[in-house]
């Protein structure tokens, strides 16, 4: 995450599946975020990543944090090997 903050970003981790939660408390996401979002590489990337791998199993969200920051939160499924 992008953006001043005046605590470290908050996280936890889960069991089965693993899931990650990332927030922080910046400026948040801007208006045109969706659009921006569209045309950048990282997010994409790690979007087309998880669904190579896990396919509609995984999730990735990004939204507007709940103290006004932005806020992230992965899915990733058990998969025994």
């Amino acid at each position: 995450m992008n953006g001043p903050a005046n605590e470290p970003p908050a996280g936890s981790i889960s069991r089965l599946p693993l899931e990650l939660h990332v927030e922080d408390d910046g400026s948040g996401l801007s208006r045109d975020y969706p659009e921006r979002r569209s045309r950048g590489c990282g997010i994409r990337n790690t979007e087309e990543r998880l669904r190579a791998m896990y396919g509609e199993a995984a999730r990735f969200e990004v939204a507007q944090g709940p103290r006004g920051g932005a806020a992230v939160n992965i899915s990733i499924p058990y998969l025994q090997s």
